[in-house]
């Protein structure tokens, strides 16, 4: 239990106080203190820090017990992990046993969600707390509250929230709403392929010859032929008249 840990923290302060006061040490220092006061979200993000700078053994093994006690127990297994991986030395030895000790009890408090979602279209994506998701096997997550969110096309479609307790084995069932389905695209006939002909094209009728009968030049030519003959004639066949021309004398009678 968390509670047995804390007991090794305790004992890594007597450790800690012969250490230089190198930046590393001093935020150690600051997550032991408040590991004894009990305000683990601090004593967390000091070791976190001090794990950063400096990555001792002894301090991730207070960052796995911080992080057990504020609920990131996934975390927790991963940093308990870590430290057994690493050589033991004297130092570490006494508390390796509490880490194999830890990892089986935080396998039965870790909850697992299993996402069941009906109805996925090709490109939907699934996520979960932001992160992409599968419905393949359930999901190791920490206790508290979780969003599952089904996007397609990048917007959302279906949004589901679920509170995790610890030792909780949950599902969460997405029923999907159909994709709706284009309307088919017709497309135009295809024009057909010019034929190939081999036959010689008809030879085109005979010109009419132009008749001079319809010209109307001609029958202009005519009309005035005619009205000058009949002036002519008109002329020749009418006889004078002897008409008095005055003149200065008198009148005279032209013959």
């Amino acid at each position: 239990m968390p509670g047995h840990r804390i007991l090794a923290i305790a004992a890594v302060v007597l450790i800690a106080g012969i250490a230089h006061a190198d930046p590393a040490s001093t935020l150690k220092q600051e997550g032991l203190k408040a590991a004894k006061d009990k305000n683990w979200e601090v004593a967390r993000e000091r070791f976190e820090q001090s794990y950063a700078l400096d990555p001792r053994p002894l301090t991730l093994f207070n960052l796995a017990v911080a992080q057990e006690h504020t609920d990131r127990l996934v975390e927790a297994r991963a940093s308990y992990t870590s430290f057994l991986d690493q050589p033991a030395t004297a130092e570490s030895e006494p508390f390796r046993k509490l880490a194999r000790n830890a990892i089986p009890a935080l396998d039965k408090a870790i909850p697992t969600l299993q996402i069941r979602a009906t109805g996925l279209a090709a490109g939907d994506a699934i996520e979960l707390d932001g992160r992409a998701a599968t419905t393949d096997a359930a999901i190791a997550l920490d206790p508290g509250s979780h969003t599952v969110v089904v996007r397609r096309a990048g917007a959302p479609v279906v949004q589901r929230s679920v509170a995790l307790v610890r030792g909780a084995h949950d599902n969460v069932d997405l029923a999907i709403p159909v994709a709706p389905v284009p309307p088919a695209r017709v497309e135009p006939p295809p024009e057909p392929a010019p034929r190939l002909s081999f036959e010689r094209p008809a030879a085109p009728p005979p010109r009419e010859r132009a008749s001079v009968l319809r010209s109307g030049w001609f029958w202009g030519a005519t009309a005035i032929v005619v009205l000058a003959a009949a002036g002519a004639t008109y002329y020749y066949l009418t006889p004078p008249t002897h008409d008095p021309t005055p003149g200065t004398l008198g009148v005279l009678h032209v013959p």
